[in-house]
């Protein structure tokens, strides 16, 4: 695992001692997720580089990357599965908290964004409304 700065130049690198599938990092929490395609996500302190936990995905089909992502201001950990499950774990306990079932095929991607909600209340002109 390599990780770069801004500038592209290498600010650290470390040895995972297994295939790396797919990555995602918080760096405000100081965490790293790491797809082990043999065990499922790892969880590593990017400050220290100790291992912090597991969260176990069994390869039903094949042993093949997946995606993996924080999501909820990194609070929960999401991991892709070969067979139509996106497992969601609590990053602290490590337990799995939800499984999103898609079917039964290999999910190719996982994505997160953040969605705010602002309730408005406003008069608010519109041409032709006689405002």
């Amino acid at each position: 695992l390599t990780l770069r700065g801004s500038d592209g130049a290498m600010v650290n690198t470390r040895q995972t001692g297994g295939m790396i599938g797919h990555a995602d990092i918080n760096i405000r929490r100081a965490v790293v997720c790491l797809d082990d395609p043999g065990e499922g996500i790892v969880l590593f302190r990017t400050d220290s580089w100790d291992r912090v936990r597991s969260y176990p995905i069994a390869a039903q089909k094949s042993m093949r990357p997946r995606q993996v992502a924080f999501a909820e201001d990194c609070k929960v950990v999401l991991g892709a599965s070969d067979h139509g499950v996106v497992y969601v774990f609590d990053r602290k306990s490590g337990k799995e908290i939800d499984q999103l079932r898609t079917g039964s095929h290999r999910i190719l991607a996982v994505t997160v964004s953040a969605v705010i909600q602002v309730e408005i209340d406003a008069d608010i002109a519109y041409p032709g409304n006689g405002e």
